[in-house]
């Protein structure tokens, strides 16, 4: 199945991957380096660590979601996260956020 996924890459996304690979083999998992490889990979990218939460992560994706970008988002999530953590995918449409005004556009957010 991976694969399958890693076909889709070009190949400095895929040297990207396996950079990071390397690096989860020798330093083990981190949320730091999930983190880097999703905002490496992902343009207009932001995660969120949820601190009421600790293991869940929000992550938005500024981007129309494709069958596409949701298999190597995936991809990047089997890879690298750990499975401790309850992960959210939000595509296009950034959640509002209160106190931030930036985030609560009508008709531009998604309900969390």
């Amino acid at each position: 199945m991976t694969r399958r996924y890693l076909i889709l890459l070009s190949i400095k996304e895929r040297t990207l991957i396996l950079n990071g690979i390397l690096r989860l083999y020798t330093v083990g998992d981190s949320l730091d380096l999930l983190q880097e490889m999703i905002t490496s990979l992902f343009q207009n990218t932001i995660i969120y660590h949820n601190t009421h939460c600790s293991d869940e992560i929000l992550i938005y994706i500024g981007r129309k979601q494709t069958r596409e970008l949701d298999q190597m988002v995936q991809l990047v999530l089997k890879l690298f996260a750990n499975l401790n953590y309850k992960i959210e995918l939000y595509y296009q449409y950034h959640f509002a956020i209160l106190g931030l005004e930036m985030t609560s556009s009508i008709d531009e957010i998604a309900l969390y």
